[in-house]
């Protein structure tokens, strides 16, 4: 028994393992991660007293010290065990190195012996080997002779005339000996003479006998162009061909001029091309190559002709020249057969002629009177119906069009130039119509430029514009764009946006100069209108007589107006334009024309009613009132004279008004004509 009266447990009576014990409390407690203290006993004194659980806990703490000591020894005993066992199985390692190594040291020495026999058979390996190359050298040496040897007697019987037989010796000699040539290293310097001295000879036969087989039906032509490419020679061959073949056959010809020269050339390259095509299709040798060789021989002639005799030609002093020249070769060069060879040879023949200089040449002129034409103040123009254009620009520049797409100036090669041309030909002209433009601006109606009138020059310029206008689209139309799209193939889309550009741009430059001519010739056809105002003075106390017609300022006036309108017929305005012009004029004036009669009206009845009033009346009369009172002595009297002068020229001005423009407004002229 235990002191306070519980039941102690011997440690002889301890389970072996925790698992065994019959405890008051789970164990399971101790091992969970949130374990507390005041938890587990609030659980476990519900069923036990402090006394039975401090027992208990007693009797676990020493089964798990037990367990620990029991686990302790166990490893303690297992590392002893292993410890023993690494101890024999380094004492075996020890004893497997010594066994290799005395295993090793037995076999270094029993191959001494095969390695000495090794040596022994790689050195005869290599003297024999050695012997070999050297009896290929000879070997080849001998044959390298011989195939040199062979060649030689071959060319030694060079028949007079080509045959198979011949040219089979030649073909075998030649592939040998360039065999053996290739094959041996170190050759001897007098075998390297012998051999450059039989492929000489061996190049001047085969250029003979190519040169003569061309002459004839070119049979062996094929066989000779691949020896004569064999040994590299295919240079000389087409020097041979140029001298030989073709050059007799175009020297024939004996022309003094240079386009005639070059005609009759080009129809004998022609002519040669046709044949040799013809006889190698009939002996089975039209083979790209071939072809491509001939071709280039003829080009490469052509060069050399163009280089020797046509100087003067490619860079150009006689445009006329240089441009059927050019043509010529454009036309060949267009229909010569194209080989990736010849396309190089034919682009250098086209790129001999120097079309830049020749642009110029044709365009410079051009350039220099326009810039003339179009200098600070100056203003030339002509009214002669015999010469197409009106002002120096236009004239200019029309001739510069067309001179550059004239059939005998126009290359398709300079189809980029030329439209760039004509852009800057028409950039120059709107550049000259805005610095004009301005220029009038500045002016009065009677001011001048370059001696002539400011009105006459804004009427002579909107004319011109309307031709330049219409004339360029038509030149575009019919000149330029037959040029473009069929023979180049080019789509004439942009080239179209651009002139509807420029007209519009003249259109617009137009319409401005139109309002400004309206706003000068009506500040003039007003200022003669200002005679209304002196109708007054020349009646009033001058005892003049009753007025039978419209005033002369009125005359004069519309007389203006006629001289201006028919100036404008002869500068070439259409009728059209000349109504529609005098329609605004005449509606800018007739309101100002119009307010001054009234001024002159109202200055008669004030007068007329200052007069009553000194013959008594009391209240001043209205214009109704004067009228009728004066109704058989109103011509007789000086405002009855001017009311008669002003429905004279009132009605005369409506009726111009209305010739010249239908639609015009007269209720204006009916208020007036109510008062008088």
């Amino acid at each position: 028994m235990s002191a306070d009266g519980g039941t102690k447990r011997h440690p002889a009576f301890l389970p072996a393992t925790a698992n065994d014990l019959q405890l008051s409390f789970n164990k399971a407690h101790f091992s969970r991660p949130d374990f507390d203290l005041e938890r587990f006993l609030s659980l476990t004194r519900r069923r036990v007293t402090l006394d039975q659980l401090y027992v208990d806990l007693k009797v676990y703490l020493k089964v798990v010290q037990n367990s620990m000591i029991e686990l302790i020894n166990d490893d303690y005993a297992d590392f002893v065990n292993l410890s023993s066992n690494l101890v024999s199985l380094q004492d075996s390692i020890d004893k497997i190195g010594s066994d290799i190594g005395v295993h090793f040291d037995e076999m270094c020495s029993s191959t001494t012996e095969v390695q000495k026999a090794a040596r022994i058979v790689e050195e005869k390996f290599q003297e024999l080997t050695l012997a070999q190359d050297e009896q290929r050298r000879i070997r080849g040496r001998i044959a390298y002779t011989v195939a040199l040897k062979a060649l030689s007697e071959t060319l030694e019987n060079k028949p007079a005339e080509l045959n198979n037989r011949w040219l089979d010796f030649v073909t075998h000699g030649v592939v040998s000996m360039e065999v053996w040539h290739h094959r041996n290293k170190d050759i001897d310097k007098l075998v390297l003479e012998a051999r450059l001295e039989c492929l000489d000879r061996v190049e001047n036969y085969l250029n003979c006998f190519l040169a003569s087989d061309l002459k004839g039906q070119a049979e062996n032509v094929s066989r000779i162009l691949s020896l004569l490419t064999l040994i590299g020679r295919r240079d000389s061959a087409i020097h041979s061909v140029k001298e030989s073949v073709i050059a007799p056959q175009i020297g024939l010809i004996s022309t003094k001029k240079l386009d005639g020269i070059l005609e009759s050339a080009i129809n004998a390259i022609k002519r040669m091309q046709e044949e040799w095509t013809e006889m190698l299709r009939y002996n089975g040798q039209d083979s790209e190559s071939l072809l491509s060789f001939l071709d280039q021989c003829l080009l490469l002639y052509l060069c050399d002709l163009l280089d020797s005799k046509f100087g003067a030609v490619l860079i150009p002093s006689d445009n006329r020249l240089f441009h059927r020249c050019f043509s010529m070769i454009a036309a060949f060069i267009k229909d010569f057969r194209k080989f990736p060879s010849t396309v190089p040879l034919l682009r250098k023949i086209r790129d001999k002629f120097n079309l830049i200089v020749y642009f110029k040449l044709e365009t410079q002129q051009f350039i220099s009177k326009l810039a003339s034409q179009t200098a600070e103040d100056k203003f030339e123009y002509t009214l002669d119906e015999s010469v197409s254009r009106i002002t120096g620009p236009s004239q200019v520049i029309f001739a510069a069009m067309e001179n550059t797409y004239n059939a005998d100036v126009y290359l398709p090669s300079l189809a980029d130039k030329s439209w760039d041309f004509v852009l800057k030909l028409k950039s120059k002209y709107v550049e000259w119509v805005d610095k004009t433009t301005t220029q009038l601006a500045d002016l009065t109606v009677t001011g001048t430029l370059d001696g002539c009138e400011a009105w006459k020059c804004v009427a002579i310029l909107i004319s011109d514009i309307r031709k330049v206008d219409y004339e360029v689209f038509d030149f575009c139309m019919t000149h330029i764009y037959p040029t473009l799209g069929e023979p180049l193939n080019v789509s004439t889309t942009m080239f179209g946006q651009c002139i509807a550009i420029f007209c519009n741009q003249l259109n617009g430059k137009r319409e401005a100069l139109e309002a400004l001519l309206v706003k000068m010739y009506a500040d003039r056809f007003e200022k003669l209108l200002d005679g209304v105002l002196n109708i007054p003075r020349q009646y009033r106390w001058t005892k003049k007589p009753a007025p039978t017609e419209c005033s002369t300022y009125l005359t004069e006036a519309f007389d203006s107006l006629d001289g201006f309108f028919d100036f404008a017929r002869e500068a070439r305005w259409d009728e059209l334009a000349c109504k529609g012009l005098a329609a605004k004029i005449m509606s800018m004036t007739t309101e100002d024309f119009c307010n001054k009669a009234c001024k002159v009206l109202d200055s008669v009845e004030q007068t007329g009613s200052s007069l009553i009033k000194m013959k008594g009346k009391t209240t001043t009369a209205t214009s109704e009132e004067l009228m009728t009172s004066s109704s058989t002595s109103n011509l007789e009297s000086d405002e009855g004279k001017i009311r008669a002068q002003l429905r004279l020229d009132i009605e005369h001005f409506c009726a111009q008004s209305n010739e010249i423009d239908e639609n015009n407004n007269t209720a204006i002229f009916e208020k007036i004509m109510d008062r008088l």
